[in-house]
């Protein structure tokens, strides 16, 4: 199957990897780990914006939006997550990723994402008592 490029603000990308990696640039070295994108990273903001309007749910997550928030995942400390925050305080997640392809997810993908998503606390806790685990043998040698 042939690579299918993508044009993103006057360049394109040979693959959706490629654009990707631009992406994550961006979020991970450029701006990081960020409670204010819009005040902090301004150009960042408005390249994240155009990123996130391949999003297919762009338009509902982004009504009354008035910033953007980039954070460490609970779960997944290398990871980075984009939240949008609306002008009443709220926020709502967006996934960068899905923006990359611009489609959305499965029925399969979003059952098996509410399925993980049931047990994250689950998770969270099993990894916190086994680091804790760890910590107490280190202390015990």
């Amino acid at each position: 199957m042939p690579r299918k490029p993508i044009t993103f603000l006057g360049k394109t990308y040979k693959s959706q990897s490629e654009f990707k990696n631009y992406v994550k640039k961006i979020i991970y070295e450029e701006v990081g780990s960020c409670k204010d994108v819009k005040n902090k990273h301004p150009s960042k903001y408005r390249i994240l914006i155009k990123i996130l309007e391949r999003h297919p749910d762009f338009t509902s997550k982004t009504e009354n939006m008035c910033n953007l928030k980039i954070f460490t995942d609970k779960l997944n400390k290398k990871a980075l997550r984009i939240n949008i925050i609306k002008k009443n305080g709220d926020e709502i997640d967006i996934s960068w990723r899905c923006a990359i392809t611009g489609k959305p997810k499965s029925s399969k993908t979003e059952l098996i994402s509410a399925m993980r998503s049931s047990v994250d606390d689950q998770i969270y806790q099993f990894k916190k008592k086994i680091k804790i685990k760890i910590v107490s043998y280190v202390v015990v040698i």
